[in-house]
């Protein structure tokens, strides 16, 4: 069913059925909580966005300060009056007041700013806890993962089925033990199967959590 979900969605018009990509195996590569934490800050789109908010409202400030200032306007001419005299006249128009201008959009572009910057904060507060959240599944995982790994290595016990069989085709033991062994051993697989497909889920939703993965997101110490 799932091979052919993903035939549909890679394929609608093909005439492929299935598509079986291939299977998933071993660990995800290894991330860095504190690297992935500060690539979630460069990278997130929606920690982006906040911090543009922030700059375009801070640019707001700074119009509307500029506009406070008086525009000074200047005259000047050759004037003839009614009594006969003529002289060149000069002359300059200052709007009033001269230092109380546009304080309104003033206060409100600095509100503006001001909920920005807290809006960003959420945000940041917001990417953060993501990353954290999907990180400690992952990292519990990938330990998980581990202390099954290391078990079935180093106990270097023989596989309960093969016991089973050779005790069967010796008469050594009832066909009930031997379907018991062979549903153990199954149960077994699929309790590895789904291990691993938790484990690579979880790595895929860290995944968008930080942002992207690149090669800097896996150093060796850095857990």
């Amino acid at each position: 069913s799932a091979r052919r979900e993903l035939a549909l969605l890679i394929a609608p018009g093909s005439d492929a059925a299935q598509i079986a990509p291939e299977p998933l195996t071993g660990t995800p590569p290894q991330v860095g909580e504190q690297i992935a934490l500060a690539t979630a800050m460069e990278r997130r789109p929606d920690l982006a966005a906040a911090r543009a908010a922030v700059a375009a409202s801070v640019a707001g400030i700074d119009a509307a300060r500029a506009e406070r200032l008086p525009d000074v306007t200047g005259t000047a001419g050759y004037k003839r009056q009614s009594d006969g005299l003529t002289g060149i006249f000069l002359g300059l128009a200052v709007p009033l007041p001269l230092w109380d201008r546009n304080g309104g959009a003033i206060d409100v572009a600095t509100a503006r700013a001001t909920g920005a910057s807290r809006q960003a904060d959420l945000v940041r507060i917001q990417v953060r806890n993501d990353v954290l959240r999907t990180f400690e599944r992952y990292r519990a995982l990938v330990a998980r993962a581990e202390l099954v790994a290391s078990l079935g290595a180093a106990g270097g016990a023989p596989d309960l089925l093969d016991i089973a069989r050779v005790a069967w085709n010796e008469g050594e033991t009832e066909l009930i033990q031997l379907l018991d062994a062979a549903e153990a051993h199954l149960d077994a697989r699929l309790a590895a199967a789904r291990l691993r497909t938790s484990l690579w889920t979880s790595y895929f939703d860290l995944e968008p959590a930080v942002g992207g993965f690149d090669a800097a997101l896996a150093p060796e110490n850095d857990r």
